[in-house]
Formats: structure tokens, C-alpha cells, sequence
């Protein structure tokens, strides 16, 4: 059955919808009351008017029931991607939101819009699945890019709380007190489990598992040395401070001098794709009268194959690990 354009508008604004109300039902979820408490944690200190939380509290709100435990099971980081990225869903109400996108999806594409199964198959497994993930992950990594951000000023409030005369686990609660999510909630997370009687280098360790920054670990890995064989802390989290502050700096201006090559990626990247979809719009049947040609395929891969070494070279080009 040939495709026409009203067909192609019509599932493109499908699409569009879809993904529209899984970002707004996402959004709310994930953003709740975040004005009126400082973070995550301090929300649950709130409700169960308690300065401590059992860490229990903390699992089942982000595990659930049964079947979120036979999904964590089955896959062990979707319960991290879920954390990570501040989804305030388990993982059985995640994957309930897929299934129901991604079921619907299929019945519009092929009793309303009339497409084969194999088309309607795959759009069901864009909005269903691949933009749900591709969210959790978006959002862990901009979480991640707020606890670096944050860790400076951190380390700077426990330098400040050791210089005060407190002890190394008050200066790390005054960081759960005291920073908005995601570093605050962490730490808070971290400071429950060791009130809780959990090793303090072991719980420190925990936060690595949700946030695995390098100049976090250097920071626990200072704790931890202090703690075996003593020294001056806080001069260590002073120079840690400054060593962390000037790398975010230098990725800043190398950002900034590599701007216009990742403009370049994402704009011959996302060229090929633009022209073929407005040449199927002016004229549906350019592609279709050599689809059945043995070599469109074979061209079509090698011309794929093609775009994905120059995306590549583009993308090394203009990044650096520093």
C-alpha cells in the first residue's frame, strides 16, 4: 500500500502528541512541591516529621511492589535510571506508561491511519519505548551536570563546617540541609544510612552508584584517607575545591571554542534525513519505484555507514576529556 503525505502528517502529529503528554505527565511527576522543599529528601523529612529517614523509606518509594521488584530483577540500573534522572515513579508504573504509549500508538497506526504492522510496529516502539528511555536519560544527564556543578560549593560547606570545629559527618549533613537537589538529596541519603549504622566510607561509596563523577570520587577517596591515617582535611578540600573549579572552567572554554564544530555535526547529521522526508512529500513515488531495486538496499546501507564515520570524526574532533 503506497503511503500518502496526509498519512505521513497525520502520524508525525500523533507522534507529536504522544510525546507531548509523556514529557507533561514526566515533567509533573518528576517536579513536585520541588518549590516548596529544598530537595527530595528533605520532602520525605517533612512528611514523616522525622530529622532522620530509615533508608527503607527512601528504597520502597523508588522500588515499589512485586512487580517492580521482578523488574529490577530482570534489568538492576532501570531502578538507577529511575533515581538518576529524579522520575518519581516506580519501576512498574515506568514500564505500565511504555506498554499504554506504545499499545496505542499501534492501534492508531493501524486502524486510523491504515499502515502496515511493520510500520505501525516500529512507530510503537519510538514513542513507547525509545523516547521514554531517551527522557530518563536526557534528565540523568543534566542532573549529573548539576552535581558537578554543585560539588564545589559543596565541598566549600564542609571545609567551612570542619573549620567551625564540627566533625566530618556534621559538615556532610549541613550539605544535605543546606544544597537544593541532586547533591542534597544524596548526601541526605547518605548521612540517613550511617545514622542508621552503615560505614560512612560505605555510604559515601552508595552516591557514586547514582552519580559516577571523578572529582566526587577523589573527594570520598580524601575522606577516607583522612580517616585512616589523619592529616589537615580541610586544606585537602581547599585545594580539591580549586582543582575541580579550574577543570569546569577549561570544559567551558574548550565548550566554547568547539561550538560551531558540534553545530556542524548536528546540522550535516540531520540533513540527509530532512531532504528525504520533504522529497517523499513533493513526490511519494520517487523512492518507491526503485525500492524493489536489488541494489537500493546494499547503496542505502553503505550510504548509512557513511554517515555514521562522519558523524563520528565530526563528534571526536570536537571533544575532549579534560
Amino acid at each position: 500500500m503506497e503511503i500518502t503525505p496526509s498519512q505521513i502528517v497525520y502520524a508525525l502529529t500523533f507522534i507529536f502528541v504522544i510525546f507531548a503528554v509523556e514529557g507533561v505527565y514526566l515533567l509533573l511527576m518528576s517536579r513536585n512541591d520541588r518549590e516548596r522543599i529544598v530537595n527530595r529528601r528533605m520532602q520525605l523529612v517533612h512528611k514523616h516529621e522525622s530529622r532522620n529517614l530509615d533508608p527503607s523509606i527512601l528504597k520502597r518509594e523508588a522500588q515499589g511492589g512485586a512487580i517492580s521488584n521482578f523488574l529490577l530483577g530482570a534489568s538492576p540500573s532501570l531502578g538507577n535510571l529511575l533515581w538518576a534522572a529524579d522520575v518519581r515513579m516506580s519501576p512498574a508504573g515506568f514500564m505500565g506508561l511504555c506498554v499504554a504509549a506504545g499499545g496505542l500508538t499501534l492501534l492508531f497506526g493501524q486502524y486510523v491511519l491504515g499502515l502496515s504492522f511493520q510500520f505501525s510496529l516500529l512507530l510503537a516502539g519510538l514513542t513507547g519505548f525509545c523516547a521514554p528511555f531517551l527522557f530518563l536519560l536526557s534528565s540523568k544527564a543534566k542532573r549529573q551536570k548539576a552535581f558537578a556543578e554543585q560539588l564545589p560549593s559543596a565541598i566549600d560547606l564542609i571545609t567551612r563546617g570542619l573549620q567551625a570545629g564540627h566533625p566530618v559527618p556534621v559538615a556532610l549533613e549541613m550539605v544535605a540541609r543546606e544544597m537544593p537537589d541532586p547533591i542534597g538529596s544524596e548526601f541526605g541519603a547518605a548521612i540517613d544510612q550511617i545514622n542508621y549504622g552503615l560505614d560512612r566510607d560505605a555510604a559515601m561509596r552508595g552516591v557514586i552508584a547514582h552519580f559516577p563523577n571523578p572529582d566526587f570520587r577523589f573527594l570520598v577517596a580524601a575522606l577516607e584517607m583522612q580517616r585512616e591515617t589523619g592529616g589537615n582535611l580541610v586544606d585537602v578540600l581547599t585545594k580539591l575545591s580549586e582543582v575541580i573549579r579550574a577543570r569546569a572552567n577549561m570544559r567551558k572554554k574548550v565548550s566554547a571554542l568547539s561550538a560551531e564544530g558540534r553545530l556542524t555535526a548536528f546540522v550535516v547529521g540531520g540533513l540527509p534525513f530532512i531532504v528525504a522526508v520533504v522529497i517523499n512529500l513533493i513526490n511519494p513515488g520517487y523512492y518507491s519505484q526503485v525500492i524493489d531495486h536489488p541494489m537500493f538496499l546494499p547503496q542505502m546501507g553503505f550510504a548509512v555507514l557513511l554517515w555514521f564515520i562522519g558523524i563520528y570524526m565530526i563528534w571526536k574532533l570536537v571533544n575532549f576529556k579534560i
